[in-house]
């Protein structure tokens, strides 16, 4: 067993955690440790001279608990921790152009993801399906209600009370002189469905109109809501308000991060388009890569 692979698990989340080791060359589990500490990861490897390679994430207890237990052994950081630090890594990268997310993506044509053209002044205050956003018209009634009672000499404290709203979103209402501040992040909050919208419209035209199954179809694919959320979603499509083309997803930062990290054939054709259009708004995209931040050090030597 040259080849060992070490990492915790939690026994009790937040309180209790221990150790299993891994036989890398049968990916199968040959041991746990009782907690995750240097000294005992230390001790085991003594009593396994024959340990030549510890795959292990960056933690310091395993880097030092191998360094004292098995010196002859090159130390190597797993593919999965790698993997999951460069995801950090684009996060970090696109959150720093989150202004690039907040235009809608286009389709071939020009138009918006909801069908309306970049001239139309209303288009983001309106759905998928054209309809007003309640959020918008509620963020516009409250900033309007707050400002007029400061405007009065009403402190926040009384606002709030009045208005039975926290002293936060009392504030920040306050800060916002204009409504379009608070308006940036009311529409493009992401809604539980939004992930699942396209593969919906997909099976809509494939001809599975039946909410319940639909629900569970995506519930299998993670989705969290249930089977009202689906048929509020699919209601104008009963009615016959059905988009031409597939319904473009909404711009976050953890969805283009997990376009930037996937393999490009795996990216559906939406994806792909997408992702080529946030690279030609922002030059510094086109290339599409990442530098390794200050301090990230060469795999074969995990810190």
């Amino acid at each position: 067993m040259p080849h060992l692979g070490v990492d915790d698990f939690a026994v009790r989340r937040g309180r209790t955690y221990a150790t299993i080791l891994i036989d890398m060359a049968t990916h199968r589990p040959i041991d746990v440790l009782a907690d995750r500490a240097a000294d005992t990861f230390a001790s085991w490897l003594r009593d396994h001279p024959e340990v030549r390679i510890v795959c292990r994430d960056r933690a310091g207890s395993y880097r030092d608990g191998a360094q004292v237990g098995a010196p002859q052994a090159m130390q190597v950081a797993d593919a999965w921790h790698l993997l999951n630090n460069l995801a950090q890594a684009v996060e970090r990268v696109i959150g720093r152009h989150r202004a690039d997310l907040r235009q809608p993506l286009t389709s071939h044509d020009g138009r918006t993801e909801d069908g309306l053209s970049f001239e139309d002044g209303d288009r983001e205050e309106l759905d998928i399906h054209g309809r007003p956003r309640p959020l918008v018209s509620r963020t516009r009634d409250r900033h309007q209600q707050i400002h007029e009672r400061i405007e009065r000499g009403d402190s926040l404290r009384a606002i709030a009370r009045d208005l039975k709203l926290s002293r936060g979103t009392v504030n920040r209402f306050a800060h916002a002189a204009e409504v379009d501040e608070l308006l940036l992040a009311a529409i493009h909050r992401p809604a539980l469905i939004d992930d699942y919208r396209v593969y919906l419209h997909q099976r809509w035209m494939e001809g599975c109109t039946n909410a319940s199954a639909l629900t569970r179809e995506i519930q299998r694919l993670g989705f969290r809501g249930d089977v009202n959320t689906v048929r509020r979603h699919l209601k104008p499509y009963r009615n016959g308000a059905i988009p031409v083309t597939a319904p473009l997803p909404h711009l976050t930062v953890r969805r283009v991060t997990d376009w930037i990290m996937r393999r490009p054939k795996h990216l559906t054709d939406i994806e792909r388009k997408g992702l080529d259009e946030l690279c030609e708004r922002n030059p510094a995209g086109h290339d599409r890569r990442v530098r390794s931040p200050p301090g990230t050090h060469d795999p074969r030597t995990p810190q």
